[in-house]
């Protein structure tokens, strides 16, 4: 749906488009996972015309989604959504900045596997934080947090890069 046909969406149909989103997520079906990542990167190329509560929860959904939902046994995350959210992060006004770089942040301190962690999630979290900051409504008040927490994924990138990679290590052995 392109942003005009959106724009002339009722209030109710947005929130049908809402509840239908949250159904699908509390459902949690392995094999609906990858259809309600594509229907979250649709919702979220208009995330910033939605009330700030369900723009809140799109916006958790969609870190949760493009970073730490498995999707298979070998795949987590999804890329499209990841995408997404750096994009989206450049496009926001003052107080919807507030709000996706809370969830932001949020999703660096709950990942403590900081030793394990795969290359893209270090580098596209990095690439937010960039978008974010790059902003002309990045409010001055978080701009510090957000660029010392961006410090901390450039360290951690780069530590994790002078690590052998997995398959380096088996080889090794």
């Amino acid at each position: 749906m392109d942003n005009h046909k959106f724009s002339k969406l009722k209030l109710g149909q947005k929130a049908l488009l809402i509840a239908r989103l949250k159904d699908l997520i509390n459902v949690d079906s392995e094999k609906m996972r990858n259809s309600t990542a594509s229907f979250l990167n649709s919702l979220l190329k208009h995330a910033h015309k939605f009330s700030e509560n369900e723009f809140g929860y799109l916006i958790e959904k969609s870190f949760e989604y493009g970073f730490n939902v498995k999707y298979s046994d070998r795949w987590r995350g999804n890329e499209s959504l990841r995408d997404g959210l750096v994009i989206l992060a450049s496009s926001l006004n003052e107080k919807q900045t507030n709000i996706f770089s809370e969830h932001a942040i949020r999703i660096i301190h709950d990942n403590t596997n900081y030793e394990t962690e795969e290359r893209w999630y270090y580098h596209c979290l990095r690439d937010i934080l960039q978008s974010i900051l790059a902003s002309d409504e990045c409010p001055d008040a978080i701009a510090p947090n957000l660029a010392a927490e961006l410090e901390k994924l450039n360290s951690l990138s780069h530590q994790q890069a002078a690590m052998p990679s997995e398959k380096d290590r088996s080889i090794a052995d």
